[in-house]
């Protein structure tokens, strides 16, 4: 079985042609999960043979692989497509609504992408095969979800660049176009913990009942093939877009700040402080663990006493996990979701995140232009105390903290673009550490 189509690039093309290296990761990774979600007797890939029980197309093709779309069902995959564009930017957008266009009138049929097949091994017109759709077709079936009026579920399947914490993200929609959810699927063990911790974070977040946004709700949740499995309902992303307002999202960010209560500690004597300290002391013994803990020691030497405030943070706030409608915000991703650190890290993550991979700034020259801002960006969240001292350290708690999930996830590894912070933190980190003053 291979996930690698014809003329697309294989593994071993990943070093010799970097312009394709994004393509050849995410082609390798569909070749990764490929045997999780279809497994035997079924095969899946791009050249198996056999009886055809499902059939996807690749868009838009080997060499900018984003998304699976079911083959047989122009309808559902011209919904597929569409819904794949709604959180982009507008460019993107409009590109893809047209393809949708085209494959629900039938225009697309022809394009010439390789076709990713799901085949069962055997004779044909044996039970069913225990496959990824087939278990979703039972936990979104009539007893899950409202289908009465579709009599069969059908998937698209995102293919997202590298990262650690990648996973399946299939969305589910009846052959007729209606969306019922998106199924994120846990297939490691760092992956498999992030969707249960999902699962856990919007059922508190929707307790809290906040007022300025809109989250998930769960549709299911369960175990199969040795997979976690969280079903999610379809957020309206579809609904007609407003502006970017800056105060609507710090509005947004302090409310979710503010879910299980907010409290102010010195740094040294917080319950957050501790435990950074436990997962730095876990990270190894390489340079970047070694500079982290210095940089930890000396800021418990310099900020030790500064009073923070410690609240509740999404844990991955940026452009793209969101959407901005008339009355409310759409937020969505919310496996990092966590209590007790410091107030206002949403604000920085989203800042830094924003102008690294949207902005397209130097990673460590955006480090130190965020750190240099932490005080109006911050101001919002009522990090004011000892001027601009308290919001600078806020920011630069942030980065250390971001910088070990990433080290603890193997981030390098999987080829994210910041998972190596030795190349933009650490060049910045000493210095920024020695600039805190606390009077």
């Amino acid at each position: 079985m291979t996930a690698v189509p014809p003329g697309g690039t294989t593994d071993a093309d990943a070093d010799a042609a970097p312009a394709t290296d994004d393509a050849a990761l995410r082609l390798r990774h569909l070749n990764e999960v490929a045997g999780l979600l279809w497994p035997a007797p079924a095969s899946a890939g791009f050249d198996v043979r056999g009886e055809v029980i499902s059939e996807y197309l690749l868009v838009l093709g080997a060499r900018r692989p984003r998304l699976l779309i079911p083959a047989r069902h122009p309808r559902a995959a011209a919904a597929a497509v569409r819904r794949y564009a709604e959180p982009g930017v507008v460019t993107q957008r409009l590109a893809l609504r047209g393809l949708s266009t085209a494959l629900r009138t039938g225009l697309g049929a022809g394009a010439p992408w390789p076709r990713f097949r799901v085949c069962l091994d055997g004779a044909p017109g044996g039970p069913e095969v225990a496959t990824i759709e087939t278990y979703l077709r039972g936990a979104l079936a009539p007893g899950g979800a409202d289908t009465a009026d579709d009599d069969d579920l059908v998937l698209s399947m995102s293919i997202g660049p590298a990262r650690a914490n990648r996973k399946p993200v299939l969305q589910v929609l009846t052959r007729y176009g209606r969306t019922v959810g998106f199924a994120k699927i846990g297939v490691n063990e760092l992956t498999r913990t992030l969707a249960a911790a999902e699962a856990d974070s919007l059922r508190t977040v929707a307790a809290a009942a906040p007022r300025h946004l809109i989250v998930p709700s769960v549709l299911h949740q369960g175990r199969w093939n040795g997979l976690e499995i969280l079903a999610l309902s379809p957020l309206p992303i579809w609904l007609p877009r407003a502006r970017h307002s800056t105060a609507r999202l710090r509005a947004a960010m302090l409310e979710v700040a503010e879910i299980g209560g907010v409290t102010t500690a010195p740094l040294r004597d917080s319950r957050y402080w501790a435990d950074l300290g436990r997962r730095l002391r876990s990270l190894g013994t390489d340079d970047t663990a070694g500079a982290l803990r210095e940089a930890y020691a000396r800021i418990s030497e310099r900020a030790g006493d500064a009073p923070l405030r410690y609240g509740s943070w999404h844990g991955d706030w940026t452009p793209w996990n969101m959407a901005t409608l008339r009355d409310t915000l759409l937020v969505w991703d919310w496996e990092r979701f966590g209590g007790g650190v410091p107030v206002g890290f949403d604000a920085v993550h989203y800042t830094f995140q924003d102008a690294v991979v949207r902005g397209g700034s130097d990673p460590a020259v955006a480090v130190t232009r965020t750190l240099d801002d932490a005080v109006p960006l911050l101001a919002p969240f009522g990090v004011t105390s000892h001027e601009s001292a308290a919001a600078r350290l806020t920011a630069l708690l942030y980065f250390i903290d971001i910088a070990a999930r990433y080290v603890a996830d193997r981030q390098a590894e999987a080829g994210a673009r910041l998972g190596r912070p030795r190349e933009w933190l650490l060049p910045v980190l000493a210095a920024q550490v020695e600039r805190l003053h606390f009077g």
